[in-house]
């Protein structure tokens, strides 16, 4: 039989072997200096997280871990290396409310809000949903602590025992004061487990053959019955007791006596935390250390703003909502926590040049402000940068006051970014000197912004109410429709104005034609009866998504003219998302729509209005199945998606077409062995019919580009994966005048 390398030189003599073996190496090389930093593989996900508003903290031999208001990561301290961990490396949801190690099984255990569990192992992740899975109404994780070979969780309905060994549901403590209740912290000493719950702190033996589901064998702990009092945090230091009561202080309870700690009187107790053998308390803005015998000590720190969470191993790691991970001792203190959003709070999304800008604020139904202070972030494909006007943003640029940021825009003949915000007018971000203002006179409450054909910025307001038109020194009132929330403007310069009673606006100031397209048989003839966002396709069209699906506006030029508007329910004979409320639309360089719903996900369908995939929170990593917004990054083709719980972005195979081909680039190039993914293949005009063959000239595939991007799984026409060797790539124009020849190397 004949080894590889003997079959491989029949293929290619020595001289053809040193040239691909060169030719790969000198690929790869480029590949690491030109596109590793910024691109990803077609098909792959990454999320955009905000991880310095640490909550939780677990020490599991040498990583700390920290949970943060929507994400997780590590600390590696043998080289102080970060690393984050979510739902594309297998985590089961989002939302973790406790951390807790067990050393025995070398478990991570993660506790989620909505009841899920997951057991970080060295090589899976193990979920657990049995409450998850429950037909309980409430199912919040509160705490977890780990007891042996248990697992004990503070929960909405009690608590609950998770055996470690068999990864099985153990015990549910229900009723405990002998109705409902609601589970905030547990501890446990030498003989009692304790929980502190809405009804007071209860106690219960650890006696073997104490039924710990029957309420009648837990007693209360005396002082805590009082109406007024609410004990929230719970831990057992030196074996004794200790209860934490937010604005009141921190009591030790010991042989039915009670005695109140001299610190933290009258202070807003954010957790109590029993470690290294010290009980650590958390107020609102300091941490105190307890040794026992009186000896307090407040650790001290400009870092130590809003503590939630503390760990020791000879060193104290705190879990701050403002600083991220810190890291102190003796008196020196540092903070960790990788790159991502201020806020986890992402409205609205825009792409221009290699960028992606969010905004935090928000407005609710009934046009109520969010009163969000966290600014916007913007994506450069590698690392977020933030803008806030939060004087106590860590590593952040300070921005003036900017409460509700709720919509952008870029005008590129000025290098100008602007900002509306929903409540404080509109801020100018020159691009050429990073400088900020406020424009004068703008309207307070903007809804949204846009620029006209002429690159006039057109916003809409609801205080004053209006559509405005702004020359770059006054402002104009040009419609006043009732309550308008966003603007487009279509390639015949009309104005498509969201409504927020129902309804589109659409009109044209030059030729002072307007009309208001309803749900209502001919006129306008809208799927739902409230619409929820707008888009242009490539094509002119106008969709607009509405709580029952979405509508095509194919011919605004004559949008003025017949009964019903022209518009399109079906693209042969196709019902796009019917039954759902769409909430973002966007178009993509192949002129697919990408459709966010209220509570379905994302859909995407082709430019014919075939479905092609639905993501979904359960069928891949989405974040939440309740989408803000959409924007897409023309150049890579990265469909960004805001989210409820933060944003997620998706590789796609489609992006912008360019008009000639230029700076075509292919990736990954090489192909490696352990790659299983598809070539992406970029730069190409629009519809172009892409060949490619072996150096022989043999074709072994060809399609069409969606858009800037044709994709190629490297197999044959007849399913299997190429050989070892160089591939010509051929791209023609849909008429055959622009053409393009490229290169890839496979190694099977």
């Amino acid at each position: 039989m004949q080894n590889d390398s003997v079959t491989f030189r029949s293929i290619l003599n020595d001289s053809q072997l040193m040239k691909l073996v060169m030719y790969v190496f000198v690929l790869g090389q480029l590949l690491i200096t030109n596109l590793v930093a910024q691109d990803i593989p077609i098909g792959s996900w990454r999320t955009h997280l905000t991880y310095h508003t640490a909550q939780q903290v677990a020490i599991a031999q040498d990583n700390i871990y920290c949970a943060s208001e929507n994400g997780l990561f590590y600390l590696n301290t043998t080289d102080n290396s970060l690393q984050t961990i979510t739902k594309i490396d297998g985590l089961s949801d989002n939302g973790i409310s406790d951390l807790a190690y067990s050393e025995v099984h070398d478990y991570l255990i993660i506790a989620y809000s909505n009841g899920n569990i997951d057991l970080l192992a060295e090589e899976e992740i193990i979920n657990i949903r049995t409450i998850l899975n429950s037909n309980r109404p409430n199912k919040n994780l509160y705490q977890v602590q780990v007891l042996g070979n248990l697992a004990i969780f503070a929960t909405d309905f009690g608590g609950v025992e998770l055996d470690l060994n068999t990864l099985t549901i153990k015990n549910v403590y229900e009723n405990i004061g002998g109705t409902t209740s609601l589970a905030y912290s547990i501890a446990s000493t030498s003989d009692s487990i304790y929980m502190a719950t809405n009804l007071g702190v209860y106690g219960v033996s650890r006696t073997t053959g104490v039924n710990r589901q029957d309420f009648a064998n837990w007693f209360p702990i005396p002082f805590t019955q009082a109406t007024s009092v609410k004990a929230e945090y719970i831990a057992v230091f030196q074996d004794q007791l200790y209860i934490g009561i937010s604005n009141d202080g921190v009591y030790r309870y010991e042989n039915g006596i009670r005695t109140k700690l001299t610190v933290a009187s009258g202070q807003a107790i954010q957790n109590l935390v029993t470690s290294n053998d010290r009980l650590y308390i958390s107020t609102d803005n300091s941490v105190i250390e307890y040794q026992g015998a009186g000896n307090f000590a407040t650790l001290t720190d400009p870092l130590i703003s809003a503590p939630t969470d503390i760990q020791s191993d000879g060193q104290i790691w705190i879990a701050d909502e403002e600083a991220g991970l810190i890291k102190y001792a003796n008196g020196n203190s540092q903070n960790f926590f990788p790159t991502g959003t201020f806020s986890a709070d992402a409205f609205r999304l825009i792409a221009y040049q290699d960028k992606i800008l969010a905004v935090s604020g928000a407005y609710s139904r009934t046009l109520q402000p969010a009163n969000n202070t966290a600014g916007f972030y913007q994506f450069d494909g590698t690392t977020w940068q933030n803008f806030t006007s939060e004087n106590n943003a860590i590593e952040a640029t300070v921005i003036p006051t900017l409460e509700d940021a709720i919509a952008s825009v870029y005008d590129a003949a000025n290098q100008v970014v602007y900002i509306a915000s929903f409540g404080e007018g509109l801020l100018r971000w020159e691009l050429s000197d990073d400088s900020f203002s406020k424009v004068s006179n703008a309207p307070t409450q903007l809804t949204d912004l846009a620029l006209d054909r002429d690159g006039v910025l057109w916003a809409t307001a609801t205080s004053p109410n209006g559509v405005y038109q702004y020359d770059g020194t006054d402002w104009q009132l040009e419609k006043s429709p009732n309550s308008p929330l966003e603007i487009i403007v279509d390639d015949v310069d009309n104005k498509w104005v969201l409504l927020a009673n129902g309804g589109v606006f659409v009109f044209d100031e030059k030729e002072n034609q307007e009309r208001l397209l309803t749900h209502n048989e001919g006129n306008g003839n809208l799927r739902g009866s409230r619409p929820f966002s707008l888009v242009k396709d490539i094509e002119g069209s106008i969709w607009v998504g509405t709580n029952d699906g979405i509508t095509e506006f194919f011919d605004p030029f004559s949008i003025y003219n017949g009964t019903n508007g022209n518009f399109v329910r079906d693209l042969e004979g196709n019902v796009i998302i019917k039954d759902e409320t769409t909430t973002a639309l966007a178009v993509d360089g192949g002129n697919r729509k990408w459709i966010g719903t209220l509570s379905g996900g994302i859909w995407l369908y082709d430019e014919n209005g075939e479905l092609i995939v639905n993501f979904t929170a359960e069928n891949s990593p989405l974040l939440s199945d309740e989408i803000f917004d959409i924007a897409i990054q023309p150049i890579t083709g990265e469909v960004f998606i805001a989210t409820s719980q933060g944003i997620i972005s998706y590789r796609s195979t489609a992006t912008t077409a360019a008009t000639t081909h230029s700076e075509i680039t292919i990736f990954p190039n090489p192909v490696r062995p352990e790659f299983g993914g598809v070539v992406s293949i970029n730069g190409l005009v629009f519809e172009a019919q892409v060949k490619i063959t072996d150096v022989s000239g043999r074709l072994v595939w060809q399609g069409e580009s969606a858009g800037g991007t044709a994709t190629w799984d490297t197999l044959d026409f007849n399913g299997r994966r190429v050989q070892t060797g160089v591939y010509l790539i051929f791209s023609t124009s849909d008429d055959g005048e622009d053409t393009m020849v490229g290169k890839v190397a496979v190694v099977k």
